[in-house]
């Protein structure tokens, strides 16, 4: 917590911009104002804190945040990303890449 308070009063008085790369939902919703979700490198969805924490748009942004550890419930099993989802997304990857290639 400290740490993070130090980063927001920072910004503040710098009136910087910050890149904060993180898994952690919880810490995203304490720091940032907009956020960008990706996935081997690619931008999968990008929208203010609060569209992402309440009506998330891409299906992996949705599992990020049912796979994040809630502070109302410390004890509870984390719900991994779904394996399927993964490969989905491994896929659109490689199709992709496949088109920058000669």
């Amino acid at each position: 917590k400290q740490i993070l308070k130090m980063i927001a009063a920072l910004q503040a008085r710098h009136g910087t911009t910050m890149l904060f790369v993180t898994h952690d939902m919880g810490v995203v919703a304490r720091v940032c104002q907009s956020v960008s979700v990706l996935h081997g490198g690619r931008m999968l969805e990008t929208a203010d804190i609060e569209t992402i924490l309440t009506a998330p748009a891409h299906p992996y942004t949705r599992a990020l945040l049912a796979a994040s550890p809630r502070h109302t419930d410390p004890q509870a099993t984390l719900k991994p990303v779904p394996e399927a989802l993964i490969q989905a997304l491994n896929a659109e990857a490689a199709q992709e890449d496949a088109q920058w290639r000669p």
